[in-house]
């Protein structure tokens, strides 16, 4: 908590949100923070804007405080592919993706890609239950 109030102290509202989410990430067991929603992460704020709670998802993704690893997966009908991040960087920067299961491009890929994210290894040490 101390690196999020030295970091965020200009930012109450953000420093707020990233302390509520802390203190519910260390509460949980590690093995229910391995798939975190936007919903989920703005519930533990205490918000349902996702434009308040982006500033936290940043900052505890990010190189001062990473907390949390994004993670991605294409959903097609019943199938589910995780997907790196360079995958999806690739299927962006191109405008193409091709599914992983038949080959094929897929015109419509954005739509079908979902993120979120799940305790990074740094954030497994501030769990209380293991």
């Amino acid at each position: 908590m101390r690196q999020i109030n030295h970091d965020l102290g200009r930012d109450p509202s953000v420093r707020a949100a990233c302390i509520a989410i802390v203190d519910y990430l260390a509460g949980q067991p590690v093995q229910n923070l391995q798939h975190i929603t936007f919903g989920a992460l703005g519930r533990m704020a205490g918000t349902t804007s996702l434009a308040e709670i982006m500033p936290a998802i940043r900052y505890l993704t990010g190189a001062a405080l990473p907390l949390l690893d994004p993670q991605f997966e294409f959903i097609d009908g019943e199938f589910i592919e995780p997907l790196s991040t360079t995958e999806v960087a690739e299927a962006r920067g191109s405008g193409i993706f091709y599914h992983p299961e038949s080959g094929e491009q897929v015109a419509d890929f954005a739509t079908k890609i979902f993120m979120h994210f799940s305790l990074s290894e740094e954030g497994k040490g501030l769990t209380t239950c293991r």
